[in-house]
């Protein structure tokens, strides 16, 4: 592979006004999609840990 790229990131909807509910799903569907990249190896590092959760400010 070659550089790393931004696919999505949580903090893209921090703006917006969406519901807590919303985001919370928002936050469960983005640590589902991130952690099946990291077991099938589309990723170069590892962006969640074992018992990470995403939030709003992670890079």
């Amino acid at each position: 592979m070659g550089n790393d790229y931004v696919i999505e990131k949580v903090r893209w909807f921090n703006n917006l006004a969406f519901t807590d509910n919303y985001m919370n799903q928002q936050c469960r569907f983005f640590e589902n999609y991130v952690r099946f990249l990291q077991q099938h190896g589309f990723t170069t590092r590892t962006i969640l840990g074992p018992n990470d959760k995403p939030i709003m400010n992670r890079k």
